[in-house]
């Protein structure tokens, strides 16, 4: 009996080391589980770091854009006579239109006036102009844009057709043009 006895003490024994074992293999995965989790954590921090310094460097870029844009010429409103030294230049011209509700414009215009200088502009540049008529001599149509809509009228299609004109080649200007 004391055989007996003194092996179910040794089971016990090695029961006990069991599951002492198993504690041990339980602690183990609850400190890996741990650094796994904290694995994450510090993944997750390295992510938003990127991410943060992702965005400044597209601050940055946005800040040296917009310096890039501040050096550019600026676009200004001026009268038509401002522009009268410009020369070898295309000039595109596009006024309010003759003949056409010209409210919505700050001033009126001189149509004549300016025809005339538009046409002494073309000795000396390509003068482009944008109307739906003119009436000013020396002027003909060299396009149409039969499907064009004005931001004026509201984006509308009108019943008129928005053309392009150029100054008519006089008989002196075509002597001036040297041929190879």
């Amino acid at each position: 009996e004391k055989h007996r006895v003194l092996q179910q003490l040794e089971r016990l024994q090695q029961l006990e080391q069991l599951q002492k074992l198993q504690q041990l293999e339980q602690l183990q995965q609850l400190e890996r589980l741990q650094q796994l989790e904290q694995l994450q954590k510090l993944q997750q921090l390295e992510q938003l770091q990127k991410l943060q310094q992702l965005e400044q460097l597209e601050q940055l870029q946005k800040l040296q854009q917009l310096g890039q844009l501040e050096r550019l010429p600026k676009t200004i409103n001026k009268d038509y006579k401002y522009f009268s030294n410009v020369k070898n230049s295309i000039l595109y011209l596009d006024p309010p239109y003759e003949n056409s509700d010209t409210r919505k414009y700050n001033s009126q215009i001189d149509y004549q006036e300016f025809y005339d200088w538009a046409y002494e502009m073309s000795k000396n540049n390509i003068v482009l102009l944008s109307s739906y008529e003119v009436s000013g001599d020396g002027f003909e149509c060299v396009y149409e844009f039969k499907t064009a809509r004005s931001t004026m009228a509201g984006g509308e299609s009108g019943k008129r057709t928005e053309k392009l004109f150029m100054v008519r080649p006089s008989k002196m200007m075509v002597a001036n043009i040297q041929t190879p």
